[in-house]
């Protein structure tokens, strides 16, 4: 589905619909003001500072576990730099979480050390979800709330995952962030915002990523960058464009989610406005309204309002090669209630009504249509619609009366 500038795959679409997406955030999400926190490499050089610089070609746990033991409180000093009170929820945060749309529905695995994602949803949502902070964690299959994988500033600074042997406790010898990210990814679909492939957390997130036996989709919402690493982690990228200044550089980022949020809580009053507009002015104007309309004619509901209000002939060309329209002109395939919507929808308000040729509307060739001569009705007296709140699934002389109406409409050879 086109997201502005971003082609998010289907299967996370769908999987958000049906509560099986989990957003797992880095430390990205809360770089942008007014959270304006440093990403895990800059928040080391600031424990460091000059006096206590990385050595060349020193990974950061290792650079924070020689901090540690020279004598610095590494874990106190993360503690208070990451509790900045100007610090406050961003754009990122207040996407994510009116994706979920209620707090019982939210499922965020971040991280991140800092409170925003709570933060956002008590103002968003008027309540606050589940929180769990490592080591305290749930199942990984089975939770609603937010997770704080590598710990919270809200708890005990020792319990902040930083050093290596931090990192080593939390997936390999007491493996309870490695059991967890098993579990999730055997069983969610996870989206990754706010990662990059040089990014330490995600590293170690690999070690659970590569032990974990199938699992229904991992992908990650990242600039344009080394697929390979990607990939040999799992992972597809879902590619954002970066922006020229003075426009914010991630700023297609933040876009995308900020409308996929928007789409996602539309409601129904929402929904069908929305396709009212669109099929009201023609042929969709963008990718991402043709899309929007695709996405309406998964579900019964929302072909209803596609009927309801397209009436402009070009949506014939563009509804040609769907599915559910074209299985109505296939001998032999069986409909369902999308496909009998569709029908009666193309009898009543273009076949009869203006004889368009079924050669048009359905793309297959050598094909003639028949006028009925003197018909003013808008379907045939033997052919009656079921009331709304009938459920015609299954009922095969309610799709009989389909085809026999279109039969009747056009001769097929």
């Amino acid at each position: 589905m086109k997201l502005l500038d971003v082609d998010m795959p289907q299967a996370i679409i769908d999987a958000h619909k049906r509560g099986k997406l989990v957003i797992f955030a880095g430390a990205g999400v809360s770089m942008d003001a007014p959270a304006n926190y440093p990403n895990f490499a800059n928040l080391a050089d600031e424990i460091g500072g000059a006096a206590h610089p990385k050595l060349e070609n020193e990974l950061i746990d290792r650079y924070l576990g020689r901090l540690e033991q020279e004598g610095l409180a590494v874990h106190d000093r993360v503690k208070r730099l990451l509790s900045d009170p100007d610090s406050r929820p961003n754009h990122l945060h207040e996407s994510v979480i009116r994706l979920f749309g209620t707090s019982q529905r939210i499922r965020v695995v971040t991280t991140n050390f800092d409170d925003h994602f709570r933060g956002a949803a008590g103002r968003i949502l008027g309540s606050d979800p589940q929180i769990y902070r490592a080591p305290a964690l749930p199942l990984g299959n089975d939770f609603e709330g937010i997770v704080h994988l590598h710990g919270s500033v809200l708890e005990d600074a020792k319990k902040l995952v930083l050093t290596d042997a931090d990192f080593g406790r939390a997936y390999l010898t007491e493996g309870w962030a490695r059991r967890f990210v098993q579990r999730l990814f055997a069983e969610f679909v996870v989206l990754f915002v706010g990662y990059s492939h040089q990014d330490l957390p995600l590293l170690y997130l690999a070690r659970g990523i590569s032990a974990a036996e199938g699992g229904p989709g991992r992908y990650a919402l990242t600039e344009p960058s080394i697929d390979s690493f990607w990939f040999n982690l799992g992972i597809t990228p879902v590619h954002y464009p970066l922006r020229d200044a003075p426009l914010p550089r991630h700023g297609a980022l933040g876009d995308c989610l900020a409308k996929w949020s928007e789409l996602a809580n539309l409601g129904a009053l929402g929904t069908e406005a929305e396709i009212r507009r669109i099929v009201t002015s023609g042929r969709p104007e963008s990718l991402e309204e043709s899309d929007f309309i695709k996405q309406a004619l998964l579900e019964l509901s929302s072909v209803r309002y596609f009927t309801r209000h397209a009436r402009d002939p070009h949506w014939l060309e563009w509804i040609s090669e769907h599915p559910d329209f074209s299985a109505i002109f296939a001998p032999g395939a069986s409909l369902n209630e999308r496909s009998g919507e569709l029908s009666f929808w193309f009898g009543e308000y273009f076949a009869i009504p203006h004889f368009v040729p079924l050669s048009r509307s359905s793309g297959k060739r050598e094909r003639r249509y028949l006028p009925i001569s003197g018909t003013t009705s808008p379907l045939p007296s033997t052919v009656t619609r079921p009331p709304a709140n009938h459920c015609a699934f299954g009922h095969q002389s309610y799709w009989r009366q389909c085809r026999v109406t279109l039969s009747r409409i056009f001769l097929l050879t």
